[in-house]
């Protein structure tokens, strides 16, 4: 990705990675977006396991997701997240049955002409109807690279094992956009 465009697009590349370690050390992959196209059926996962075929990412607040540049494929992208703090997020829907020991990775970017959120927290929720918790580790602030908003294998909580439903959410906790300033509706991430 040249200079040009990450000055001209904020976007997030949004990797995730959930591994599981069972009882003989074996590492599974339960769900995991690269964006290696550029069309939404990226919003489903290229690698996963069988119960996670059509584990899902999506936006809730903000704009609907579009795929554009990234750090070397395609990243997921929205607006419209102007006075989100403790509403809009990015979120995945997985299941994590029949396995324990969780690790979460993930990157997200910000631009610099249309700046987004800067700052967002990671939470869990079990089923639909569940209370949204924050991951202990999870803070997330977010500038106009691909190295400062990155979680790399952060140990989701116990309470994340063996669900049939979880939701992972990144929250934004303010309105402050990357530079300092307060996110606008053109505002990317």
């Amino acid at each position: 990705l040249n200079h040009y465009f990450m000055k001209k697009i904020f976007t997030l590349l949004f990797f995730v990675i959930m591994n599981q370690i069972t009882m003989n050390a074996q590492n599974d992959t339960l769900a995991m977006w690269s964006f290696p196209n550029n069309d939404l059926a990226d919003t489903l996962p290229d690698v996963h396991n069988e119960a996670n075929i059509n584990s899902f990412i999506f936006t809730e607040g903000a704009s609907a997701i579009a795929m554009k540049n990234g750090l070397s494929t395609k990243a997921a992208q929205a607006t419209e997240w102007q006075e989100g703090a403790e509403a809009k997020s990015w979120q995945i829907k997985i299941s994590t049955l029949a396995y324990k020991t969780l690790d979460l990775s993930v990157k997200i970017t910000a631009g610099e002409t249309n700046p987004g959120p800067r700052d967002f927290k990671t939470q869990y929720r079990i089923g639909t109807a569940g209370e949204w918790t924050d991951i202990e580790g999870g803070e997330l602030t977010v500038y106009n690279d691909w190295t400062s908003g990155v979680l790399d294998q952060l140990p989701l909580p116990e309470a994340c094992q063996n669900i049939e439903e979880l939701y992972i959410r990144f929250v934004m906790t303010s309105n402050t956009a990357q530079d300092g300033s307060e996110v606008l509706e053109t505002g990317t991430s």
